[in-house]
C-alpha cells in the first residue's frame, strides 16, 4: 500500500468511526485523569516559550477566523459570560489581591507596550487636541480639589457646538482650549456650566481674570 493510499484509507478510517474514537478517548481521560493532567503541567512549563511562539504564530496565521470565532462563542453565550464576569467582579473586587493584580497588569502592560502607546497617544492628542487640553483642566482640578461635577466627552461636545466651534473672544476656529470662566485659582468649579471655548493665545491673556465671553452669543 502506498504512502498516499494508507492516508487515504486512514483519514476514511476516522470518519466512520468517529464516534466510537470520541467515546474511547472519552473514557481513556477520565480512566487517567490525574497522570494526564501531571504530563501536561510539566510539558507545559518545560515548554512554555516554545508554546507562547506556536500559539503566536497561529493566531498570526489565523487571525480573521479565530476573531469570527470568538465573535460567534459570544454572541451564543453572552448572557452566561456577562453574568459570570459580574459575579467573579463583586466576589473579588474589594480584595487587596485583586486590585494588586490589576495594578501590576497594567504596569507591566504599559512597560511592554511603551512605544506603541506613545505613538498612539500622541496620534490621538494631535487628532483632538481639545480633548487633551480638557484631560490636562481635570488634572488641574484634581490637585487644586476644585468643585464641580467635572465634564466628559459628551459634555464636551456639548460646549464644542454651544460655542460653534470657535474662539468666543477672537473667533479664531485654531488651538482651541477649555477655559474656565471663574479661574480654578479662585474658585471656580470644574464645572461645565463654568467652561467656555477660548484659543490659545485669549486664554493666555484672560489668565486668572473672570471675563464670561458666552455673552457674545446671547447678544447675537
Amino acid at each position: 500500500m502506498s504512502n498516499e493510499s494508507r492516508k487515504e484509507y486512514q483519514k476514511r478510517w476516522r470518519k466512520e468511526h468517529k464516534e466510537e474514537k470520541i467515546k474511547y478517548a472519552r473514557a481513556y481521560y477520565l480512566s487517567h485523569k490525574k497522570e494526564i493532567k501531571q504530563k501536561v503541567k510539566l510539558y507545559r512549563t518545560a515548554n512554555k516559550k516554545r508554546i507562547a511562539l506556536a500559539a503566536r504564530n497561529k493566531y498570526i496565521r489565523q487571525k480573521e477566523l479565530i476573531k469570527k470565532q470568538a465573535r460567534e462563542y459570544y454572541h451564543r453565550h453572552r448572557d452566561a459570560l456577562l453574568t459570570q464576569k459580574k459575579e467573579y467582579y463583586q466576589k473579588i473586587k474589594d480584595t487587596i489581591t485583586f486590585k494588586d493584580h490589576q495594578r501590576r497588569y497594567h504596569i507591566r502592560y504599559a512597560e511592554r507596550n511603551k512605544e506603541a502607546l506613545r505613538k498612539t497617544n500622541r496620534e490621538y492628542n494631535q487628532a483632538h487636541p481639545e480633548m487633551s487640553r480638557a484631560r490636562a483642566a481635570k488634572r488641574r482640578a484634581i490637585k487644586k480639589d476644585a468643585p464641580g461635577r467635572g465634564f466628559g466627552p459628551r459634555e464636551m461636545k456639548i460646549i464644542l457646538e454651544r460655542d460653534r466651534y470657535k474662539c468666543l473672544n477672537c473667533n479664531s476656529p485654531f488651538r482651541l482650549e477649555f477655559d474656565h470662566v471663574i479661574p480654578l485659582s479662585l474658585g471656580g468649579p470644574h464645572d461645565i456650566d463654568n467652561i467656555q471655548l477660548l484659543c490659545k493665545s485669549c486664554n493666555r491673556k484672560k489668565s486668572t481674570q473672570t471675563i464670561d465671553y458666552r455673552r457674545k452669543i446671547q447678544h447675537e
